[in-house]
């Protein structure tokens, strides 16, 4: 490091911002390795990878074009850096199992999927009341959302209810492995996302 780069001057700057009145090669090296690994931990302005952070992301896009039915496939593209790569193709399998089951039955039966896929209400949600991480580990979280939807009906209350939403940690982003619909109504559509999707995706082999 020249004694006269813009970059010495600069950590020469922070070493008497520090107390050092005159520093020498040594303090201005401990200064460039300080400043170094703060670089390396801040986290660039604007970005936050945490579990309640991707899932609230999945909410804008899901209140925006998803909400009360399966997603339209042109809308996957936003979609599929929220979610990991094995949820996805379970979205695809399942879209190609309603696809099957339209071409054999020529839409005269009702979809085998029918209402909203991604929380426990028919109907789908109409805005997200707020989340919580509820169980974690390293890579894994469990994230609590819960969801409302306004009746439209004039003097009926909203419905509210909480689901879980399923994470885990891929290449250090946290991505949605699975929803859990948690619905507490009767005849609530209960359990894994996938599992249904899953379900459906048979339809391609009968």
């Amino acid at each position: 490091m020249l004694p006269s780069s813009p970059l010495h001057r600069t950590l020469a700057a922070l070493a008497r911002m520090c107390g050092i009145a005159r520093p020498g090669m040594r303090a201005i090296g401990v200064i460039a390795l300080a400043a170094n690994a703060l670089c390396a931990c801040t986290t660039p302005a604007g970005r936050d990878d945490s579990p309640t952070s991707t899932v609230s992301d999945f909410s804008r896009w899901y209140l925006a074009s998803a909400a009360g039915g399966f997603p339209p496939s042109d809308t996957w593209p936003a979609l599929r850096p929220m979610v990991t790569p094995a949820f996805y193709a379970a979205l695809e399998k399942g879209h190609a199992g309603m696809e099957c089951h339209h071409s054999a039955t020529q839409g005269t039966e009702p979809p085998p999927l029918a209402g909203d896929l991604f929380v426990s209400l028919f109907e789908g949600a109409t805005s997200l009341v707020s989340l919580a991480v509820v169980s974690g580990t390293r890579d894994q979280a469990v994230v609590a959302a819960t969801w409302k939807y306004q009746v439209s009906s004039p003097g009926q209350p909203p419905v509210q209810w909480t689901d879980r939403v399923m994470l885990k940690q891929v290449d250090g982003k946290w991505l949605i492995d699975d929803f859990m619909h948690d619905g507490t109504w009767a005849f609530a559509v209960k359990g894994s996302v996938t599992n249904v999707l899953m379900e459906v995706a048979k339809e391609c082999a009968r």
